[in-house]
């Protein structure tokens, strides 16, 4: 909580997690895939150094953009039919409606090299997660399924002539805690180093 008050435009949360283009994860998904963004759970978040968005399970932010989520012009209702039909994806959903809603501050502070306020913060801690182990994420097609979600609403903001908003952060610059090497970095739940990811 106290690292969202510090950023209330952002998200303040538990679990970054990474969605790279398929070319930059040559082997991840198989080559026969029509998935063309590939969702990335906290090992690759760690190998790549890097996350850009934040899982709404475990994070704070701002109450306007749950009026966001539900509003036609900042979230097109096709998302929420996606969401719906999946049953999943809504915290990447989400995580497109601050994106978007941020990205033009975003992208000025981090051209003037100042401090981001706006910019997603990943807060290490050590919580309790059983859906881990027994919650939609622990399917075997986990992966596809958020990858698709990804292609699907980014082909819908294209749609409507929208960037992909979502843009890749330093996990150590964009931590609550920062750590003096990188390799002290860790998921805020210690199981998640055993996720699926391939």
């Amino acid at each position: 909580f106290e690292a969202w008050r510090y950023h209330p435009n952002s998200m303040a949360g538990f679990y970054p997690r990474l969605a790279l283009t398929q070319s930059s994860t040559k082997g991840i998904i198989r080559q026969e895939s029509k998935i063309n963004r590939v969702y990335h759970n906290w090992p690759m978040v760690f190998a790549n150094h890097k996350f850009n968005m934040i899982m709404t399970k475990a994070s704070f932010f701002h109450s306007k953009y749950l009026e966001m989520y539900h509003d036609d012009e900042k979230n097109p209702k096709e998302v929420l039919a996606l969401v719906d039909e999946q049953k999943n994806c809504e915290d990447i959903a989400m995580a497109f409606v601050v994106a978007q809603s941020t990205k033009q501050s975003v992208e000025i502070d981090m051209q003037s090299s100042r401090y981001c306020r706006d910019c997603p913060i990943y807060t290490n801690g050590n919580i309790k997660d059983s859906g881990l182990f027994s919650g939609i994420s622990s399917g075997g097609d986990h992966v596809d399924k958020r990858s698709n979600c990804l292609d699907r609403i980014t082909e819908i903001y294209a749609k409507r002539s929208w960037d992909y908003p979502l843009l890749d952060f330093d996990l150590g610059d964009h931590s609550w805690v920062h750590h003096f090497f990188w390799w002290q970095y860790g998921p805020s739940n210690f199981f998640e180093w055993y996720i699926k990811f391939i």
